[in-house]
């Protein structure tokens, strides 16, 4: 018997006269997740058709995520979480790639800082000027 049929056997059943997945299904969905596997990918270990996944992904009617969601979601951010753990190993053994990574995607620290729009101030002071010209242009203070 396949891998397959193993996770599917009589569920499939279930699952298309309006059942959920067995908590053991979730657990799978959840390790996979976190392994990286996308939701294509689960959808076929689970055997299930595209429309009866769509169906298991959506809200309920309080727009509370679905148990499949939910599972998805939790594998997603524990693979994350080790990834992180990793690389803030990997940074405090000196990797400076590592903590360059963890301060731009984790962080978000660097191009996001600061203001994405505003006004841009261009000041072109001329070489060719003399003190005197200069101090008609621009306040020079002199504190020496």
């Amino acid at each position: 018997m396949s891998r397959n049929t193993q996770l599917t056997k009589g569920i499939v059943r279930d699952l298309e006269a309006g059942g959920s997945l067995p908590p053991d299904r979730l657990d799978i969905v959840r390790e996979l997740s976190a392994e990286g596997v996308r939701p294509v990918l689960l959808r076929r270990v689970l055997g299930l058709s595209p429309a009866l996944f769509n169906r298991l992904m959506k809200p309920d009617e309080e727009g509370n995520p679905s148990p499949l969601a939910e599972a998805i979601e939790a594998g997603i951010a524990q693979g994350a979480s080790e990834v992180v753990s990793v690389m803030r190993t990997n940074m405090r053994n000196g990797d400076t790639r590592a903590a360059a990574w963890l301060g731009e995607k984790v962080y978000k620290i660097g191009s996001e800082d600061g203001p994405k729009e505003g006004p841009r101030i261009q000041i072109v002071l001329n070489a060719a000027l003399t003190p005197d010209e200069y101090s008609r242009v621009i306040h020079v203070r002199d504190d020496g």
